[in-house]
């Protein structure tokens, strides 16, 4: 008969002590992995969901109260959420033992395996839902100088409803994504005169463009506005320039678009109308900004928000 005391002990090759620290490395690495180390796979599924639920979570409220101070507490919750996980991991170590047994799970290779399903499988999907609510985008060129400068970043928000004249928006156009100022909506008649802008014939104020060493040049890639212009005016004798052009009349599901640096902006002018459903996110903020010339950090842009005037 077997008693207590000669129950047969766990193999010594089957003993494996946790260590506190490397719980807290593998949280770091995959929220949850540090937990299933330490032999808790409930407590690792929980961590997991919640890193998951607090991601989207924050990208939400993003959309709603757009600021560069919730883009901050958005980043500290998830330092502060990955701090308490760790330390979590750490605690559930301690309380392993020396004398923890390993699981089936305790495996170099399910450890790998779950980095790789995670990192291949899941985390484009999950990437893809955060960019279905928010989106970062880096500013190339001068053309929306000085309301967007080169070298900044920023976060846009997908449009649920249709852009208003004044709004600067991003477009999708030959591959790439374009961020411009809508100027004139479906069937508006747009104008400029000595680079003054009008609508429907009347001016309009824009504080926001450049001029700067603006000159009136033709260009032919004009030649593409003959085909819109207002029943008065002779096609003829229609020679568009970047400062004199139109009345244009804009067809139906369109939108006409202008960069605020008008001297250094490919904008509509150029390149024609924009399709309504190429029009898909707005700017809410410059959450970085660095010089691309001198690569020093401007501080002062750190926070600016876009709205239409």
């Amino acid at each position: 008969m077997m008693t207590e005391s000669s129950q047969p002990s766990p193999r010594s090759d089957a003993l494996a002590p946790r260590r506190p620290w490397l719980a807290a490395l593998f949280t770091v690495l995959l929220p949850g992995l540090g937990h299933l180390y330490s032999g808790a796979p409930r407590r690792a599924l929980l961590i997991w969901l919640l890193s998951l639920l607090l991601g989207v979570a924050s990208v939400a409220v993003l959309t709603i109260l757009s600021s560069f101070l919730v883009v901050l507490c958005g980043v500290l919750a998830a330092v502060l959420f990955l701090s308490v996980a760790g330390r979590d991991a750490a605690l559930c170590a301690r309380r392993a033992g020396t004398n923890y047994v390993l699981r089936r799970y305790n495996r170099w290779y399910v450890y790998t395996a779950l980095l790789l399903v995670t990192a291949f499988l899941v985390q484009p999907r999950y990437v893809g839902l955060l960019h279905s609510l928010l989106q970062a985008y880096q500013i190339p060129n001068s053309s929306m100088e000085p309301t967007l400068l080169a070298g900044d970043y920023i976060l846009a928000k997908p449009l649920r409803r249709a852009p208003s004249r004044g709004q600067i928006v991003i477009y999708r156009r030959r591959h790439g994504a374009w961020v411009k100022r809508i100027v004139g909506l479906p069937g508006d008649t747009v104008a400029m005169q000595a680079g003054a802008l009008s609508v429907n014939g009347y001016p309009i104020s824009e504080p926001y463009a450049s001029h700067a060493h603006e000159r009136s040049v033709f260009d032919r890639d004009f030649v593409w506005q003959r085909r819109f212009l207002a029943g008065t005016v002779d096609t003829s004798a229609y020679h568009p320039t970047t400062t004199f052009w139109g009345p244009i009349v804009i067809p139906p599901g369109n939108y006409f678009v202008l960069g605020d640096n008008r001297p250094e902006s490919a904008d509509s002018r150029y390149t024609g109308f924009v399709v309504a459903d190429s029009v898909v996110q707005r700017p809410l903020f410059v959450y970085f900004s660095r010089d691309p010339q001198t690569h020093v950090v401007r501080w002062s842009r750190i926070g600016t928000r876009f709205n239409p005037p």
